[in-house]
């Protein structure tokens, strides 16, 4: 059985505008490169069938893209006190869908969310600024 990497990125990972210190421009260069060296980015339900069916046919390259801590960065644009407008990862996957149409046909991201509503507020509050950064107001929209 063949290994699948899986890519996390933390959006909330946001220490300057570059690609060490900031997770959305990683996200947004890691697209392009994974395309460019033939990487296909499937959904990571996808790869967890092809983990449970022995007769799958696994694609040569690929890998699944996931977001921990399940922040409005992931959903939408907002803007960061020092770094400024982020680009939500969604939206880096649409404008990278829309500048190369057809490179990704499957490209998805999955989104792990801290389900306790005390847990976000207790993070937003001691670690995020107090910003309400960490609402589950996307979440069904997400869906």
């Amino acid at each position: 059985m063949p290994s699948i990497p899986i890519l996390t990125y933390h959006a909330l990972n946001i220490d300057g505008n570059d690609y060490l210190g900031n997770d959305h421009v990683a996200f947004r260069e890691d697209l392009r490169l994974l395309t460019a060296l033939g990487w296909q980015i499937i959904p990571l339900a996808d790869l967890v069938q092809l983990l449970i069916d022995p007769d799958a046919d696994w694609p040569a390259k690929c890998v699944a893209i996931t977001f921990d801590d399940g922040t409005n960065f992931d959903f939408e644009d907002l803007p960061h006190p020092s770094a400024g407008l982020q680009r939500s990862m969604l939206n880096i996957m649409h404008d990278f869908t829309t500048a190369h149409p057809g490179a990704q046909p499957t490209m998805h991201g999955t989104t792990f969310v801290i389900a306790s509503s005390d847990a976000r507020d207790t993070m937003d509050r001691t670690c995020i600024l107090g910003r309400g950064w960490m609402s589950d107001s996307w979440w069904q929209a997400a869906v």
